[in-house]
């Protein structure tokens, strides 16, 4: 039996695809494109939003802080990658005192099962409410009071991080400021916090990531830092850019973006990945501050440091920017918001699938948009769960057609349509996605069995319960085939965390 299904393809998941299901399976992949959506209209500067299944219902919401509003409002996913249910929760107060809601993250604090909502209060002061805040999910997308979490100095930036060997997140939580100990990995069970990590980095740490750097099992810590100053910890370097806490010992000394060390400038966010296929682990960071703004790269295996497609002029004010496979050829590309310009641009990679390559090179950015007006962020989720990767970007200001607070960028690369299923796709719901322990499935119709693929085609488990304990499932990505009544079947994606 022939089955015709448009599904998930991603990064690592799509020779899998194309080799092991390609003779069950056709595929529909079009010329790529990005549709623009407004969707976050009337939010006041939202800053650095999360993504994530928050109600259960299947589909992906955003959870935006709005750094104006001090408030926290979710957009609600309803199916429709163009039409979200906004709710504000808020004005949050603190003794009577507003909160500067600067990074928002789903994670489940209270170990009850839900997501609730995690952030940092950026008063860029010394504040004794400057610190983590979270507000418990109730169930009905409600939300319970405001609690305090974890004080720290001008929190900027916090983000989930799997830091230790367990299946649950961490907290990395890093303080806009040259205080000692502005650099913290925080365990929070049952809403107690212990602290597993600290160190101080100077020059103001504005973003971070875990990463094994040198491919040896030993996650290392990428920071991304802007402003001036000598780093401690036995670092003689005075630029900015992104340096490494080196696993296991955390020590600090590997500069591996710079700037000049006569300007204030620095990196915003910095995004890791094998970008030139010869199994290193790459870096690229946004460098944002007028004459200076550039992308820059790190290439390890000697390529070293370099600088790529940037105006003779300096007139670019890159902020942000975000990495994935849009095109679905195999290999990583950048998406990055331009502040000065408010063009979003995407830079497809030169590199091909599987073949090593000595350059990190990306073609002539193409534009996306240019009426975001005053972008502050962007990230790259799958939205619309049709396999190819959607973008969403925060803005202080909105802007015109297509434009909101929010916008996201429907790719258009994978169509997938409900009357290919022999199952309706709509009818099926696998959630939370991405999951660490449990995954849910729901049907309106009868599911007769459940198979899980590996990337390598491998099946790994079999059921026929709708609630599958995935603890157990090395971090990646994995199909899910779920079949119903007379061998009709759908297969989806979902993200092992």
């Amino acid at each position: 039996m022939n089955r015709k299904i448009t599904i998930t393809i991603n990064t690592i998941c799509s020779k899998l695809l194309w080799v092991c299901f390609l003779s069950v399976f056709t595929f529909q992949i079009n010329a790529q494109q990005f549709t623009q959506h407004g969707v976050g209209n009337g939010l006041s500067q939202p800053k650095e939003f999360d993504y994530a299944d928050i109600d259960g219902d299947g589909f992906t919401d955003i959870i935006v802080p709005e750094f104006s509003g001090n408030s926290i409002s979710v957009l609600y996913g309803t199916g429709n990658i163009s039409n979200y249910t906004t709710i504000t929760y808020g004005p949050l107060l603190v003794g009577g005192s507003i909160v500067k809601p600067w990074t928002a993250v789903s994670l489940d604090i209270d170990a009850d099962g839900d997501l609730d909502i995690v952030f940092s209060n950026y008063a860029n002061s010394t504040s004794a409410n400057d610190g983590i805040y979270w507000i418990e999910n109730l169930g009905n997308r409600s939300f319970g009071s405001l609690q305090f979490l974890y004080e720290l100095n001008r929190c900027r930036h916090i983000s989930k991080v799997n830091y230790d060997a367990d299946p649950e997140y961490e907290l990395l939580v890093l303080g806009d400021s040259n205080d000692p100990i502005n650099v913290r990995v925080l365990n929070v069970v049952g809403g107690t916090v212990s602290t597993l990590l600290q160190r101080t980095a100077n020059r103001r740490p504005l973003h971070g990531l875990f990463t094994d750097i040198a491919n040896v099992g030993n996650l290392d810590l990428v920071l991304s830092k802007f402003g001036r100053g000598n780093e401690t910890d036995g670092s003689t370097d005075s630029t900015n850019g992104v340096q490494t806490l080196n696993g296991p010992s955390y020590n600090f000394g590997i500069s591996l973006i710079s700037n000049m060390p006569t300007t204030s400038a620095g990196t915003r966010k910095t995004v890791a990945g094998d970008f030139n296929e010869d199994g290193n682990t790459d870096f690229i960071a946004v460098n944002a501050a007028g004459s200076t703004s550039s992308l820059k790269y790190y290439g390890q295996g000697g390529i070293g440091e370099g600088t790529i497609l940037f105006s003779s002029d300096g007139s670019k004010n890159m902020v942000s920017l975000t990495s994935g496979d849009y095109d679905n050829d195999g290999v990583l590309d950048i998406a990055v918001v331009d502040n000065a310009t408010d063009e979003i641009l995407l830079y497809k990679n030169t590199a091909v699938d599987g073949v090593a390559s000595g350059a990190i090179a990306f073609n002539a950015p193409t534009v996306l948009s240019s009426t975001v007006i005053d972008p502050n962020w962007i990230e790259s989720v799958d939205l619309d769960n049709d396999g190819d990767l959607d973008l969403i970007v925060s803005s202080n200001n909105g802007g015109g057609a297509g434009s909101g607070n929010i916008t996201v960028f429907e790719n258009d690369t994978i169509t997938l349509g409900s009357e290919e299923f022999s199952i309706e796709a709509n009818s099926v719901k696998v959630y939370p996605n991405p999951t660490a322990t449990a995954l849910n499935v729901t049907s309106n119709e009868t599911i007769i069995q459940i198979r899980i693929f590996n990337v390598l085609g491998k099946e790994i488990l079999k059921t026929t319960s709708k609630v599958i304990d995935v603890s157990q499932l090395n971090q990646g990505i994995y199909l899910i085939e779920i079949e119903g009544d007379n061998n009709q079947m759908i297969i989806k994606r979902f993200v092992k965390n």
